[in-house]
């Protein structure tokens, strides 16, 4: 009996405290919904809400960038109508893998807005984040908020890009893989390998991040205080895999002159173009306006000036490296390829949230250090005059 009134004001506190944070989570997604869904589609949306709504109908076709390789082969349709226009259709579009355009389907049939789906992704890695910090209360809020903020101020994250599906399913799998560290149950970690191979099928190179740290988090796991055998292992790692694939062979399936034609063309614009770091590193702390047609640099974001300084500080704390280390293999993919745009930054923003949310951690804690030591202080002091008043009130004897 007495235990159970213990509990019950513990577990009161932990339902309120989940109540705030869905409250926080419903206030901002219902203002990022009202204030950016129904603004003008750029011309990247227009391509996977057509993709979607062509899915619906039985087709994997949209618009494309590359339409003078699609024209070419004869593979340009005018007679797939979606409410996103329908001129110049390609098909097969295979541009990218087609999970973000699947996923958009439910919504296209009830006629909701395209940009729908990225704000439900940014609305649920609220939540992801602070799963995967849970166990550190004031880190956990902490990086919370800083990434509702970010997703109030930054509209690139309720826009459409198949960049918002990496961004998911990577935060997804890295907590799916802290489940696994702290229970040790293998279920977790086949759930990791399916988000980051799902992260690999929302964009081809870029999404192979994913499966890449959960290959470091396994050969950590073997060098590692735990010494678990990478054989034990494998299985997760070739669900991945084998997920990650299936794009590949259904691509080929379907048409290998044109699917070669597309990669050799996206290779020719990366690695071996003539991209400078410099022009990466400009497009990742880029503030940007856009139209339907083009994106346009505004100069350096300051918000994402100070959030890369609290991602790189972070890097240095052993308590957020596990999380953080995701962030690196992403931007090795990046620099390897060397090619940016300005959604290849949406990936990073949870582990922006993070950095943030860890230098506010520390900083909460040096107050709170001297704060406690003021206190310490002037209790001391308080005491020290206590007792000498006290001692000049004691009636001394007479001689």
């Amino acid at each position: 009996m007495n235990i159970s009134f213990r509990l019950n004001p513990i577990s009161r506190r932990i339902s309120l405290e989940y109540f705030v944070l869905l409250l926080i989570v419903a206030v901002s997604t219902f203002y990022v919904y009202v204030a950016r869904a129904n603004s003008p589609l750029y011309i990247d949306e227009i391509a996977y809400a057509r993709a979607g709504y062509s899915l619906a109908q039985g087709h994997l076709s949209s618009i494309s960038s590359f339409f003078s390789i699609y024209q070419r082969l004869g593979l340009v349709r005018n007679d797939i109508h979606t409410p996103f226009g329908y001129l110049d259709s390609v098909e097969p579009w295979l541009d990218h893998p087609p999970l973000v355009p699947l996923l958009l389907v439910p919504l296209l049939v009830i006629d909701s807005s395209p940009k729908l789906l990225s704000i439900i992704f940014s609305a649920a890695s609220t939540l992801l984040i602070f799963a995967l910090l849970r166990e550190r209360r004031v880190l956990a809020w902490s990086s919370a908020l800083a990434w509702t903020g970010l997703f109030v101020t930054h509209p690139i994250l309720s826009m459409l890009f198949v960049d918002s599906g990496v961004a998911f399913f990577n935060l997804l799998s890295l907590t799916m893989l802290g489940e696994y560290s702290r229970t040790h149950r293998r279920k977790w970690l086949y759930f990791a390998a399916i988000a980051s191979g799902a992260s690999a099928l929302s964009k081809e190179i870029f999404g192979l991040s994913s499966i890449l740290y959960l290959v470091a988090y396994l050969i950590y796991a073997r060098l590692g205080p735990r010494h678990e055998a990478l054989t034990r292992n494998l299985k997760p790692i070739l669900l991945a895999v084998g997920l990650a694939s299936t794009w590949w062979i259904f691509a080929i399936t379907v048409d290998a002159p044109l699917f070669i034609q597309l990669l050799h063309y996206n290779v020719s614009r990366s690695a071996l173009s003539d991209h400078t770091f410099s022009d990466v590193f400009s497009i990742l702390l880029a503030s940007f306006s856009y139209s339907r047609s083009s994106m346009n640099y505004n100069g350096v974001d300051p918000i994402l000036a100070i959030s890369w300084v609290a991602l790189i500080y972070s890097l240095s704390k052993s308590g957020v490296r596990f999380v953080q280390a995701s962030s690196v293999c992403y931007l090795s993919v990046v620099f390897v390829l060397r090619y940016a745009w300005f959604f290849t930054v949406i990936p990073l923003f949870p582990f922006f949230a993070i950095g943030i949310g860890d230098l506010v951690t520390d900083a909460i804690s040096v107050l709170r250090g001297i704060f406690s030591r003021a206190t310490i202080s002037r209790f001391a002091a308080t005491r020290l005059t206590r007792s000498l008043a006290s001692f000049q009130r004691v009636p001394r004897k007479m001689g």
